[in-house]
């Protein structure tokens, strides 16, 4: 009987350790998503080859010890839901643009769901947590050694802008130099970096010994490698970590501050959707053709929200939708846009109302799940309840004020939801055996595997 139940252990390590090492490869290949696309014909990305096998680990365990259905996983799946009717529905619908159906839109909805739930049956193991954790940390550091490598090398190296979109050589050309490093746009990676850079002031204060300075390293790169972005939200999210470093340790609670900062922040951002002040303000400090165009783009969203709020115009039509019927002419140079640089806006206008209000339930759960909990992360690379929610608030931030439509930065986004959640509802709880008591012991050794 110990010679059955010591091999019934070995596939269950086995099963574990293969979980291990591909969550750790995915939260690294992340912020490759496009450099490996490019380098992988288009079709496809080392992140989502990888999200494939995850996906099966996380069904063979979900076979074995169930699936505890929570709030967090209802209203990922509506969300999901409502964006896939959306898709199907908007395939017959004359909204006046050529192609109408884009399958991204269908596609990238089923990975980010994917993600999610596999990540919350995976990291409730405290082992998986960890590797997960340590991923994301590699992928991170690639990413910004990736962008300093470029701001140093600077537009001359062939290599900076043989992957990237079309738009990128404008960059070389006009020689207003922006780093984009893996991400194909500045403004995505200051989204992709700005989470760490909150993790890292949360924990550079904490931790003690190599891992302090690991942490403190990061917030010395992290803030240089969102600068030379050109972004001028990067000076917010800069502004909320060095807050947060002043704070941590302290008994005070971060949220009050934390909400502050978003309303300073949406404050900003109205500023750009209002003609008034952006009449007011030509000519002067605020004034810039970019924010003229965002102000343009986010009345227009809202104008496409107006016509079509219950499931928008479709995952992927927005683009094609404002440049066919809600560009304004003379609004400015740019005729085209792919992004009201506001996740919920763009949410709401592609997938509709309800959508976005599913998307802004399950960000806020997992913002309040880690003040709530209170619990504290083990020692080295981990995360805590309340870190990660410091990382969630950093990226709804900047979500909230420019774009956050690629994969990679979405794909960050569900992962950190997902792990909340797993940490949330703790270690697997494997489904009792009550079958015969030789069958009831063979299980419950495999149990403990």
């Amino acid at each position: 009987m110990t010679i059955e139940a010591e091999a019934g252990r070995e596939p269950e390590a086995t099963k574990r350790s293969l979980a291990r090492l591909l969550v750790f490869l995915f939260g690294v290949s992340i912020p490759l998503t496009n450099v490996t696309r490019f380098y992988l014909g288009g079709t496809g990305s080392a992140a989502e080859l990888v999200l494939l096998g995850i996906a099966a680990v996380a069904v063979v365990t979900v076979m074995k010890n169930g699936l505890v259905v929570t709030r967090a996983i209802v209203l990922m799946a509506a969300f999901v839901l409502l964006s896939l009717v959306a898709w199907f529905w908007h395939g017959a619908a004359n909204l006046g643009i050529g192609e109408q159906v884009h399958p991204e839109g269908v596609i990238r909805a089923l990975e980010y769901f994917t993600a999610f739930l596999a990540i919350v049956v995976l990291a409730r193991d405290a082992r998986i947590r960890t590797a997960l954790v340590a991923g994301l940390w590699t992928g991170c550091a690639i990413a910004v050694l990736f962008a300093l490598g470029q701001w140093r090398l600077g537009p001359g190296a062939a290599w900076f802008w043989s992957w990237g979109p079309p738009w990128a050589n404008l960059y070389a050309e006009t020689g207003e130099f922006r780093v984009w490093g893996s991400m194909g746009n500045p403004l995505e990676l200051v989204t992709y970096l700005a989470p760490f850079l909150g993790f890292a002031a949360v924990l550079a204060r904490t931790r003690g010994g190599g891992t302090q300075r690991f942490y403190l390293s990061m917030l010395v790169l992290l803030p240089l490698a969102m600068l030379v972005t050109g972004s001028k939200s990067a000076l917010l999210i800069v502004a909320l970590a060095l807050v947060v470093v002043l704070r941590s340790g302290r008994s005070v609670s971060l949220l009050p501050t934390v909400v502050t900062l978003a309303v300073v922040a949406g404050v900003i951002w109205l500023s750009g959707a209002t003609a008034v002040i952006q009449d007011r303000a030509a000519g002067g400090l605020w004034a810039s053709e970019s924010s003229t165009q965002r102000g343009y783009v986010i009345r227009a969203a809202f104008r496409v929200i107006a016509d079509h709020p219950l499931l928008g115009v479709g995952p992927d039509n927005f683009s094609d939708v404002y440049g066919e019927s809600y560009w304004v002419t003379g609004a400015s140079r740019e005729e085209s846009t792919f992004s009201p640089e506001n996740f919920l806006l763009m949410t709401a206008g592609e997938a509709g109302v309800p959508a976005a209000l599913c998307l802004a339930a399950l960000v806020l759960l997992g913002i309040l799940a880690g003040f709530r909990g209170h619990r504290e992360g083990a020692e080295g690379l981990s995360l805590s309840g309340r870190t990660l929610s410091v990382g969630i608030i950093c990226y709804a931030l900047m979500s909230m004020i420019q774009p956050a439509t690629a994969v990679a930065t979405n794909l960050l986004l569900f992962s950190l939801l997902g792990l909340q959640e797993a940490i949330r509802v703790g270690a697997p709880r494997p489904r009792p055996v009550t079958s015969s008591p030789t069958e009831g012991a063979f299980g419950s050794a495999l149990s403990q595997a």
